[in-house]
């Protein structure tokens, strides 16, 4: 998934930091992603500006939690789990992300439910 280009990198880095954050301990909730350093390396990223690496360990991390090396597949099966079997095989990247985060409270809610 292709997040970070070096302006919004930029932007990122200096004006949402929170966010980054965020993103950074997203990247290292499992223990195999922990292993590997995967939140630090991306903090790393940022600082030096280097959104291919960045890009990268997002990658990664989706990669590990979504189970496939697509990540629209995985994303797809994922939204199913949660009754959403909208097609996005040829939707651009930040119209899936804003397809989840419309979702959010419903995705939030099935997880409370089974405890997660």
């Amino acid at each position: 998934m292709k997040i970070f280009i070096h302006e919004t990198l930029v932007i990122a880095k200096h004006s949402c930091k929170s966010i980054i954050e965020k993103i950074s301990k997203d990247l290292s909730k499992s223990q195999n992603l922990q292993q590997r350093n995967v939140s630090v390396e991306f903090l790393a990223a940022v600082d030096k500006l280097e959104y291919n690496k960045a890009n990268e360990l997002i990658d990664v991390a989706l990669k590990e939690y979504l189970g496939s090396i697509s990540v629209n597949i995985g994303l797809s099966n994922y939204l199913k789990k949660f009754g959403i079997y909208t097609d996005i095989s040829d939707m651009y990247d930040s119209d899936i992300i804003k397809l989840i985060v419309d979702n959010k409270e419903k995705i939030d809610g099935i997880l409370r439910e089974r405890g997660l």
